[in-house]
């Protein structure tokens, strides 16, 4: 199975000590006397958690949820607090908590009992030359004659990763630079250059041209030189 190139990162966020219960009645697991709950397995989102039209789109940002944790340490009723402005990665984060996450469950006057916390959860789309290898990521390299002279003079070198938007004919519509090169100059070549350089042989679904959208990695290294 491959992976996309994306790594959510997980924060937890304890309930606010001063909400002693929720509107259903449980407790804050940090209310006064709870021993709040640990993790049990391991929360860390992959990269197969993150949605893949998401990753087409570029979509990043944080999700907070609020969620039950059970006196059995299973997780019910998540929902989200606050949106990280897409729904594909709202819904990807109750997903990812109320299906693989478990808990030691939290404890008062040393019994298992159900509580209310919140986490909030960072979706990053990130790139490693490494990684780029592995990946169904298309990856082309920059030539020296793509350089822009200030980036050359200033020896800029980095990877942008684009979104290209493909028409049925093979043509470009849209591109988008979902991971910049560290450098807005050559972000804004890697751009240039797909719009008017870059055809495509356009995907097909039942034997007719479709549109569809593919992530390019233009990797920018300058020649390396003797001294």
């Amino acid at each position: 199975m491959w992976r996309l190139l994306a790594f959510p990162a997980l924060l937890l966020l304890l309930a606010p000590p001063g909400l002693a219960q929720d509107a259903a009645g449980l407790p804050s697991c940090r209310a006064a006397g709870i021993t709040p709950p640990t993790p049990s397995n391991n929360h860390a989102a992959t990269s197969d958690d993150y949605p893949l039209l998401s990753v087409s789109l570029g979509e990043q940002g944080d999700a907070v949820i609020s969620l039950t944790v059970g006196a059995d340490g299973a997780v019910s009723d998540a929902h989200i607090l606050r949106s990280s402005g897409f729904a594909r990665l709202d819904d990807a984060s109750i997903s990812l908590a109320q299906q693989r996450w478990r808990y030691n469950p939290a404890t008062k006057n040393g019994a298992p009992i159900a509580c209310r916390m919140e986490a909030e959860i960072r979706w990053r789309l990130e790139f490693s030359p490494e990684q780029l290898e592995k990946s169904p990521v298309i990856v082309k390299r920059a030539d020296l004659s793509d350089y822009p002279a200030d980036a050359i003079a200033k020896h800029e070198e980095g990877i942008a990763v684009v979104t290209i938007a493909i028409t049925p004919g093979g043509s470009v519509s849209s591109v988008n630079v979902v991971r910049s090169s560290g450098y807005s100059d050559l972000d804004g070549k890697s751009l240039d250059i797909a719009k008017t350089r870059w055809r495509f042989r356009p995907a097909t679904m039942d034997g007719e041209p479709v549109k569809t959208v593919v992530l390019v990695a233009i990797v920018w290294e300058l020649p390396q030189t003797g001294h």
